[in-house]
């Protein structure tokens, strides 16, 4: 059963998008849907507080001009909770492709930040069928190791700590000095009030949920020598058309692993966004669509 309702984005006077909610087995999932014709889009957002609306805000209506525009909520963010279900690499896969059936959708162009990259690499490789094309933005799941590996298993591994980091993030003062940090103009970027309080507000959802704000993806994903989700091995499978994004200033996901995918997946190129960290489409909105238009044409 689907729920429409209508909401004026913030991020602009003019747009108004249809918000939905599917009613799937392991719980709501809430998505921004927009654009009544040409090709089917797939955004999926990253992890941790991110939601559709962070993320994607600022690029559903340019997109809608030209695609049909789908952006979930990924479970446990934004609308799609309470979710009882599993959040790992491989229950994402599944989900991706309920969605795309929800939606009747053959086909979709996949486009993920972060963790939602990641599962779309592997819903591309999984379900060749149902993927066009993949821009993949500082994809989640493209190395071996990470740096301080055994601290990082550690932190996922402690509950107390999971739930410490969700309270430190509820503090909305705590969260305005992390975001002023992660973002390449810190406190000068382009709506940051806004993102500000779209991220207290997710922050606060986790909290009220007894949430952990990092995702399963992430703590699935590490072991304490090496990483435990390494999609390299198959990449070479991989046969939609790829895109590769990263921000220049990107502290989270360095450039060889990206840049040097390229060698690995068959149709594949790679492009830096300049003046951009991790949160690429926040950071160059502008940019972003352009590659993405450009790239989906």
């Amino acid at each position: 059963m689907t729920n429409l309702d209508y909401v004026v984005m913030s991020w602009s006077d003019r747009s108004v998008i249809t918000t939905a909610t599917l009613e799937l087995p392991d719980g709501p999932m809430g998505y921004l849907r927009a654009g009544d014709s040409g090709p089917a889009v797939v955004l999926l957002h990253g992890a941790a507080l991110d939601t559709a609306e962070l993320c994607w805000g600022r690029l559903v209506e340019p997109l809608a001009e030209r695609f049909r525009v789908y952006a979930p909520d990924w479970p446990r963010h934004g609308r799609s909770r309470p979710w009882s279900g599993p959040t790992g690499i491989d229950a994402l896969n599944r989900l991706v492709v309920a969605l795309l059936d929800a939606w009747g959708l053959d086909r979709a162009h996949l486009v993920g930040l972060s963790m939602g990259a990641g599962v779309a690499t592997v819903v591309a490789i999984d379900h060749p069928d149902r993927v066009d094309r993949l821009v993949a933005i500082a994809p989640g799941g493209y190395e071996s190791r990470r740096p301080a590996q055994l601290l990082t298993y550690a932190f996922l591994r402690s509950d107390r700590l999971q739930r410490w980091a969700s309270r430190y993030y509820a503090d909305e003062s705590r969260l305005r000095r992390s975001l002023a940090g992660a973002l390449a103009a810190g406190r000068a970027t382009p709506h940051f009030d806004e993102i500000v309080r779209l991220s207290a507000a997710e922050a606060r959802a986790v909290v009220a949920a007894g949430e952990s704000v990092l995702d399963e993806f992430q703590r699935e994903a590490y072991g304490p020598w090496r990483m435990r989700t390494d999609l390299r091995p198959r990449l070479p499978e991989l046969r939609a058309p790829t895109l590769l994004v990263r921000g220049a200033l990107d502290r989270l996901v360095p450039r060889d692993p990206i840049a040097g995918a390229t060698a690995l997946i068959p149709d594949s190129r790679y492009v830096e966004v300049p003046g951009a960290a991790h949160v690429v489409p926040v950071d160059r909105p502008d940019a972003v669509l352009d590659l993405i238009r450009g790239f989906l044409a």
